[in-house]
């Protein structure tokens, strides 16, 4: 055998011509067989050649690959050593939906129905062979838009916290998702592969949910917008919280705003619907039976978002104020001097009296506190003053006088006769006159001791 065989580890039995290879050998050997003899020895070779084992097929995409639904042709070559040809074939399934396989070359043709999975396997020939392995194409449907789950649009009332905005897509090999840049530059976030969008507190307005689905002639999106309505408003009525009114038939209209309201609706308290006062629930007018007074409470509710909300107006009608009515009544004497009196009235159903005191009692010096009645007079008045009560309400004012005459004051009376007088004693009887100004009555009397004495 030659050197480069038994180098290799291979061996030959001398006597038999028997060759042991190893197993990794390749190549050539030359067995050389001697014939000993008369005109010998004569020698004579045999050459062996020992090819490799063919290698497993190995195709160019790998062990799988993937493609979209249409017609086309792709070529899943292989390659394997030592080979000394490679076919290829195409699962019967593929086949009979209508693909086809070139097989030398190992091109498939598809069909423009055909979706799923084909085989193609490659058997390479040669030593030891044959070998064959299969590659996988996966032919996928194409991918359809997102739907959303919650539809094209929704609405949502204002406030914190996450809402899921989850979409489906046909095909799809994944979604994606993304937020308007408005919405995001507020405050809210989402989750790029739930959809779920967390909104901050305050945040009102249009937001813009975009689902992309990859996949076969993709990606494909699709948009959900979102209204974020704010909060209701609370109600403000435009009379304000309360009113009043005087006793009357007749109609008032309590109208009250608020912002971002859906829905307004008006109630009127039992007690005054009781007492025959109706109201418009619309729009908040009121028609007041003619004997009605006291108190009435309307209560505006308004609707929306995180509501509802409500606030009330009360209204207070009042009766007719009557003419007021003096303590010391319609008249009243005092003497001169100086000095205050009060001259007070009251007046039924009045919101507030008011007092006056007439021109001449003032140009004489007195004076009147306009919020009591008091008068406080000149210790040189007399005569008649004139203290007017004027009573506000309903209806009014009405007006009440109060006269008082200012006597003056009584002199000391003077006698006739002067101070002294003198007379001689005896039975006789002497009248004795004396006159005063400003008195009322006069009347005379005797000391003790005359009277004692006899005289009468």
């Amino acid at each position: 055998m030659n050197a480069a065989s038994l180098s290799a580890g291979n061996t030959i039995n001398s006597a038999t011509g028997e060759v042991i290879f190893t197993a990794g050998w390749t190549g050539t050997s030359i067995i050389t067989a001697t014939a000993s003899g008369c005109n010998g020895p004569k020698t004579a070779t045999h050459t062996v050649s020992i090819i490799p084992t063919v290698g497993t097929p190995v195709f160019a995409l790998g062990n799988t690959s993937g493609r979209c639904q249409g017609v086309g042709s792709v070529i899943y070559s292989a390659s394997a050593s030592n080979n000394t040809g490679i076919t290829y074939e195409l699962d019967l399934t593929s086949i009979l939906a209508g693909n086809t396989i070139n097989p030398t070359t190992g091109e498939v043709t598809y069909v423009a129905g055909w979706f799923g999975t084909s085989e193609i396997t490659a058997t390479a020939t040669g030593c030891n062979g044959p070998k064959s392995t299969t590659h996988y194409a996966t032919t996928g449907q194409p991918v359809e838009a997102p739907i959303f789950l919650s539809g094209n649009s929704s609405i949502r009332c204002q406030g914190a916290g996450p809402v899921s905005y989850a979409a489906t897509a046909t095909n799809s090999t994944g979604i994606t998702y993304s937020l308007d840049i408005t919405s995001r530059n507020a405050g809210n976030t989402i989750n790029s592969s739930t959809g779920v969008v967390t909104f901050v507190a305050g945040w009102s307005g249009s937001s813009t949910v975009t689902a992309s689905a990859a996949g076969c002639a993709g990606p494909l999106t699709s948009t959900h917008n979102i209204t974020t309505t704010p909060t209701v408003g609370n109600p403000v009525f435009a009379l304000g919280n309360s009113s009043t009114r005087c006793i009357a038939a007749g109609s008032v209209t309590y109208s009250a705003s608020a912002t971002n309201s859906t829905e307004t609706k008006y109630y009127l308290d039992n007690t005054s619907q009781l007492g025959g006062n109706t109201i418009d629930s619309l729009t908040g007018e009121v028609i007041f039976a003619p004997g009605w007074f006291g108190t009435s409470t309307i209560t505006v509710t308004v609707w929306g978002c995180n509501g509802p909300k409500s606030a009330n107006h009360t209204v207070t009608t009042n009766q007719a104020v009557l003419t007021p009515v003096f303590s010391l009544g319609a008249s009243s004497v005092r003497c001169q001097g100086n000095g205050t009196v009060t001259y007070m009235a009251t007046a039924a159903n009045s919101t507030g009296i008011s007092y006056s005191l007439d021109a001449s009692s003032l140009a004489g010096g007195n004076t009147i506190n306009s919020s009591t009645g008091a008068v406080t007079f000149s210790s040189t008045w007399t005569g008649t003053s004139t203290v007017t009560a004027t009573a506000t309400g309903c209806y009014g004012p009405t007006q009440q006088s109060h006269t008082i005459t200012i006597t003056p004051s009584v002199s000391t009376p003077i006698f006739s006769l002067g101070s002294t007088s003198i007379r001689c004693q005896g039975s006789n009887s002497v009248t004795y006159t004396a006159t005063a100004t400003n008195f009322t009555s006069l009347i005379y009397s005797l000391d003790g001791l005359s009277i004692s004495g006899g005289t009468q």
